[in-house]
């Protein structure tokens, strides 16, 4: 039974390497579509060729074929979530890795790229080209990049902490994206505020430090103004408690919103009363914007 299993988890890679060399993708689905999870071999070259292929699969609108390899990399993480997702982390597959550390471990740093925040830019711009309505494939393409980040989070401190430094200003920059269906808006923000749970003083105090994380701040709040849903209102003001600390957001709220009315009653929100007090708050925005609300 060990060897069969053994076999299983060896299979995974082998079929992705037939995919990469144009053997199509059917072998991988059967893997993937089982219940049973193998240890799964992963090699340095993997990550490139996933890649390659990945790419070159976008290129052609081929979203069921990319999400299969994005539900290779969630097999790989559920198989060996902490020696097998440091591999992919150490080869870039969330954010470059230091030159120290890099040199630590003889990496080749040029190589060492910001791989899903390369595939999920790439996959945001066929949203603005193709009409969600118009293609299942792509949003449930995108979701798949919203369960990977999970599953990286849930299964490893270091793809977390990766995460909360690199990737969710992307997830928030599609939050705030008024070109992007409400649905997959309300699951960008569900995957955000879940990433962002339990997140330390530490990491809020670089938030702030973060002239990226400050911007996209700015712009969730003015997606509050715009949006014209309740669910994704309240679940930006949830964002915005999550990624700052109360004394930074109530320096910065000024920033957010010109009407200074409401930033004075953005401020009333208590964290021990969210549920009440960001209802209240959004119930005195909507009243503001009067005929302006969407």
């Amino acid at each position: 039974m060990a060897k069969e299993n053994k076999l299983k988890g060896m299979k995974l890679e082998s079929l992705l390497s037939d995919a990469f060399k144009g053997k199509g993708f059917q072998k991988i689905k059967e893997i993937i579509q089982g219940n049973e999870i193998y240890p799964q071999k992963y090699s340095k070259q993997l990550l490139n060729q996933l890649d390659k292929v990945l790419k070159k699969e976008l290129d052609k609108n081929e979203f069921t074929n990319v999400s299969l390899l994005l539900k290779c990399i969630q097999q790989y993480c559920r198989s060996d979530p902490r020696d097998g997702v440091n591999l992919l982390l150490q080869e870039g597959l969330i954010a470059k890795i230091s030159g120290k550390l890099a040199l630590r471990h003889s990496f080749d740093f040029a190589s060492c790229l910001f791989y899903m925040v390369i595939w999920f830019e790439r996959t945001r711009e066929f949203l603005s080209l193709i009409e969600p309505s118009e293609s299942t494939f792509l949003v449930h393409l995108v979701e798949d990049f919203f369960d990977t980040a999970l599953i990286i989070g849930k299964s490893n401190a270091e793809g977390k902490k990766q995460l909360l430094e690199s990737f969710i200003p992307y997830l928030g920059h599609l939050a705030a994206d008024s070109h992007v269906s409400c649905f997959l808006r309300q699951e960008a923000l569900r995957t955000l505020n879940t990433l962002l749970d339990n997140t330390g003083k530490e990491e809020k105090k670089k938030f702030a430090g973060s002239e990226e994380m400050c911007l996209l701040m700015k712009e969730l709040a003015k997606a509050i103004l715009d949006v014209g849903d309740y669910d994704i209102q309240i679940a930006i003001v949830e964002a915005l408690f999550r990624i700052m600390l109360k004394k930074l957001r109530d320096d910065l709220v000024h920033n957010w919103f010109e009407d200074q009315y409401l930033a004075k009653a953005f401020r009333e929100i208590k964290e021990r009363d969210f549920e009440t007090d960001s209802r209240l708050f959004l119930n005195k925005l909507n009243e503001r914007l009067g005929d302006k609300r969407r």
